[in-house]
């Protein structure tokens, strides 16, 4: 099923977006040339994120497949559409697409990305991921709208975690995001 993608607004396409640059997944299997894309969440902290993007998929009327991981608290939302996986295969080629986003995408961009990779509380709003190019791509969108903070790198075990501080003046824009 094709993708509607025009039905949404610039604000709700940005926070697709986002939330797939932070937990989404997109494949093209050449031998049965399937074509889905999948974004996992926790099944129990974001049931709000979940219910609003499929909301989003059902707009663009696509059938949201949910599967919860009985291993662990993941939920799996698939979608199958062509349009969609095209326009989402590659990451860095999504990030590089969406450098020049008017405002109401960016901050789409933003929320989506806080949902998936952040942490809202105690007057803070931090975002982690362990890419660099990722994280100051985020950063860069928050400068446009003045409530970049701080970047900074935190060393765990297994890889480095860059951290990106979000002024708490962002819940009075006019964002999409879930968590705040």
């Amino acid at each position: 099923m094709e993708a509607q993608i025009s039905k949404l607004s610039e604000l709700e396409f940005g926070y697709l977006i986002g939330l797939f640059i932070g937990d989404g997944y997109s494949n093209y299997n050449k031998k049965d040339r399937h074509r889905y894309v999948e974004w996992y969440l926790n099944s129990k902290r974001d049931t709000k994120i979940i219910q609003y993007l499929c909301s989003l998929l059902e707009k663009m009327n696509l059938n949201p497949l949910l599967r919860k991981d009985k291993r662990y608290d993941v939920m799996r939302i698939r979608v199958n559409s062509k349009n969609l996986t095209i326009l989402l295969l590659n990451k860095k080629e999504v990030i590089r697409k969406m450098k020049d986003a008017n405002e109401p995408t960016a901050i789409g961009l933003l929320s989506g990305f806080i949902d998936s990779e952040g942490y809202v509380g105690k007057g803070e709003i931090v975002v982690a991921q362990a890419n660099l190019d990722t994280i100051e791509f985020f950063a860069e969108i928050a400068k446009r709208f003045g409530v970049y903070k701080k970047l900074w790198r935190y060393q765990n075990e297994r890889c480095d975690v860059w951290r990106l501080r979000i002024s708490p003046a962002f819940k009075y824009s006019a964002h999409n995001s879930c968590k705040l």
